[in-house]
């Protein structure tokens, strides 16, 4: 049985283009691949999409990494990321465990940290 991966995925407005959600992606994975190999992630919901051939946007997954180091790199891209792009919410998901942050304290991460070191030990083969 594989791992399952973590899912990195921001909101999106009604006033977002592909050319806007095509950058916010983009974005959102240089923040994250200090903290790994990153995954464009085919995502056919948006209204008039036709299926997983559409381009990959607001949805991006790494390999879980139990270390708190790994996640606390992976949470300070997704924090940088919320930061210039106030007013958005990221959702990061490993098989069950589904968390939405927005500019988390310091707080805040640590218990994210710690939630989802239990989904990743919860989902380990």
């Amino acid at each position: 049985m594989a791992q399952e991966r973590l899912f990195i995925r921001f909101t999106t407005t009604a006033e977002d283009d592909d050319f806007v959600l095509e950058r916010l992606t983009a974005e959102l994975a240089d923040e994250l691949r200090p903290a790994g190999e990153v995954e464009y992630v085919a995502d056919s919901t948006r209204p008039g999409d036709k299926g997983a051939a559409e381009a990959a946007v607001a949805t991006l997954s790494v390999l879980p990494v139990l270390d708190p180091a790994y996640l606390r790199l992976l949470l300070e891209g997704v924090v940088a990321f919320l930061n210039r792009n106030a007013g958005r919410k990221v959702q990061l998901k490993v098989g069950d465990t589904d968390l939405y942050i927005d500019r988390p304290t310091r707080h805040e991460v640590e218990t994210i940290i710690k939630t989802m070191q239990s989904a990743i030990e919860r989902d380990r083969p």
